[in-house]
């Protein structure tokens, strides 16, 4: 963890100038996406709205789908894209199971899995 984000988080520092420098969220015209890591996706979740949140589910090196649906349910983010999983047999994480998880917890955000080799337009605003 970057020790700017640890100390951040000790010190309940909240503001939305710092979670801008610290976490990985982008704002494109009216979308807001994040790649958050586990530590401060509680921290993103409340000081921003979150249209696409890009989640690392395949549970070797990343988040598995369990890890990955707790840290959607603190960002509540409009959709959730599974990324970093399937690309070599030690990353056993599956869009499946990462679905189950968060239907498992009753979160509103709705699952988006993208199709290697299609493009994807994100639309603007809250999907």
């Amino acid at each position: 963890m970057p020790k700017t984000l640890a100390r951040a988080l000790m010190t309940g520092i909240s503001s939305p100038e710092t979670l801008e420098a610290l976490s990985s969220r982008s704002r494109t015209g009216p979308r807001s996406i994040t790649r958050a890591t586990p530590t401060c996706s509680a921290a993103i979740g409340r000081s921003h709205k979150i249209d696409y949140m890009l989640v690392c589910i395949g549970d070797h090196f990343t988040m598995g789908p369990e890890g990955a649906a707790d840290a959607v349910r603190l960002v509540a983010p409009a959709k959730a894209v599974p990324m970093h999983y399937g690309t070599f047999p030690v990353l056993t994480g599956t869009p499946q199971q990462f679905a189950a998880a968060l239907r498992a917890r009753k979160l509103g955000s709705k699952l988006l899995e993208l199709e290697l080799g299609k493009p994807t337009v994100l639309v603007a605003g809250r999907p």
